[in-house]
């Protein structure tokens, strides 16, 4: 049986989503991408992109749609020698806890029908953040939760 993957996440990104979490209280939701490399069943988020001003939030939705996502994305590509991709999203809700609505979910396993590696997701609310991998099989998708196991100089690991 394989054991479940880890994901490591660097301090920039994981202050990013401390901070999204701290500040997502009675405000619209916010979001980005995630950048990052696959290193076999595992992934390590490296960077991040944050709301730009053609995105869209509203206090029960996201919308992603500023170029300068993509931009950045290219970029990490082109400067790591295509070891830098977009492995996911994350996203705030404006109250309760970071559990993903159906919505989240269909977004997803979307995204992830596109891509031949898993993809990774945070959620932050007031209360906390979590983390979500997305796999894909041939009959369906799943979603695991990640929780924090460990933290070190170059940020923290998630399974």
């Amino acid at each position: 049986m394989l054991k479940k993957p880890k994901i490591l996440v660097w301090n920039a990104v994981a202050n990013m989503i401390e901070n999204a979490s701290e500040n997502a209280g009675g405000k619209p939701e916010s979001g980005g991408i995630l950048l990052g490399s696959i290193r076999g069943p595992h992934l390590e988020i490296v960077d991040f992109t944050e709301t730009g001003p053609a995105d869209r939030g509203t206090f029960s939705e996201f919308v992603r749609q500023d170029k300068l996502h993509q931009r950045k994305a290219d970029n990490a590509w082109r400067l790591s020698d295509g070891t830098v991709t977009f492995i996911g999203e994350w996203h705030s809700h404006p109250m309760g806890r970071p559990i993903p609505s159906s919505v989240d979910k269909a977004n997803w396993c979307q995204l992830t029908k596109t891509r031949k590696h898993p993809m990774f997701f945070f959620i932050a609310s007031p209360s906390s953040w979590s983390g979500y991998l997305v796999t894909r099989t041939l009959t369906r998708n799943r979603i695991r939760s990640f929780t924090r196991v460990e933290y070190g100089d170059v940020g923290i690991v998630l399974s």
